[in-house]
């Protein structure tokens, strides 16, 4: 039964229908619109408990309401608690079971921050200039590598419709800390991905919350690694460049400049950070060297392109 059959079949407080993204210009969202009022508790700044209802927090665009599979649930409550301080991921404020109280339903309702500067997707092209282009790809790198580092996230669905902007007055400092190093950008334009639903947590301590069964070598993909991700991190601003300068772009990410050497093939690189992976999910490395082995080898992909890609610009100072 898909999820609108059985919404449909449910005694609920909510009737769906289609109304298109506002944050995206390719996709559709099924809108809850409430029909009887349902009432949360919110903190306030003051420590002060208050009722607001879901009803006046849709109606003022201050949330967006999206339907989850109920398997989900666990691994994205777990993601939004230990990323609540990361400024690069979306915030989402709870997640509820939908319309019975025994914990039965297929689905959950996730209810997140709306954000009225939309997402990446609705970005014409050659409206961001190169500066701009590359302060929204470093957050998302940095942010990508950070938390990789620390409890081997890997998003797995990066595209233009899953980076979401806030645009803010005043310039804010956002800090990372990859290989021990800690990194600073100074930005009005904020980025944070969303849709985290197919991202995996590859430390132990985090995916056993969630999914124990997470490395049987059966359920291995040779997609699920970082160098994929950042690969699809590089591509998508193919988008919002001129066509000559898409082009270009093209070939550097691809190596195609460095195809006869086989230290920064993209096809080395790709190749050992599968191997990697699938020694981790073979049980014949630890942990902690499979998230080095992978961060040293997509880096030094990193640090090649960058070079190429905007002459003069560091991607990280390593003091060499």
């Amino acid at each position: 039964m898909n999820n609108d059959s059985f919404l449909n079949n449910l005694k609920k407080n909510y009737s769906i229908k289609d109304e298109k993204i506002k944050y995206s210009k390719d996709r559709s969202k099924k809108l809850l619109i409430p029909l009887k009022e349902l009432n949360i508790q919110k903190i306030n700044k003051k420590d002060m408990l208050m009722d607001i209802s879901i009803k006046d927090l849709l109606d003022d665009e201050k949330i967006i309401v999206k339907i989850i599979k109920k398997d989900n649930k666990k691994k994205l409550k777990l993601l939004y608690k230990l990323f609540n301080d990361k400024m690069n991921i979306m915030r989402s404020f709870c997640i509820l079971n939908c319309n019975t109280e025994d914990d039965k339903s297929k689905i959950s309702l996730e209810l997140s921050k709306y954000y009225k500067d939309g997402s990446l997707s609705e970005i014409k092209r050659n409206q961001l200039s190169i500066r701009e282009i590359k302060n929204i790809l470093k957050q998302l790198l940095y942010c990508q590598l950070e938390l990789f580092e620390e409890y081997g996230f890997i998003h797995n669905n990066i595209c233009l419709s899953n980076v979401l902007l806030y645009i803010s007055e005043n310039k804010i400092n956002i800090k990372y800390k990859i290989q021990k190093q800690i990194l600073n950008i100074d930005t009005k334009n904020i980025c944070m991905l969303c849709d985290l639903d197919n991202s995996i947590l590859y430390k132990k301590e985090y995916y056993n919350q969630y999914d124990k069964d997470l490395l049987n070598i059966n359920r291995y993909n040779k997609k699920n690694t970082i160098f994929k991700n950042i690969i699809d991190t590089f591509t998508m601003f193919k988008e919002l460049l001129t066509l000559e300068e898409m082009i270009k772009y093209d070939k550097i990410i691809n190596n195609k400049y460095f195809k006869n050497n086989s230290i920064v093939s993209y096809e080395k690189c790709q190749d050992q950070c599968n191997s990697y992976l699938a020694q981790y999910y073979n049980k014949t490395t630890e942990y902690d060297i499979f998230i080095n082995d992978s961060l040293d080898v997509i880096l030094h992909y990193i640090y090649i392109i960058w070079k190429d890609l905007y002459p003069g610009d560091i991607f990280i100072d390593r003091g060499i």
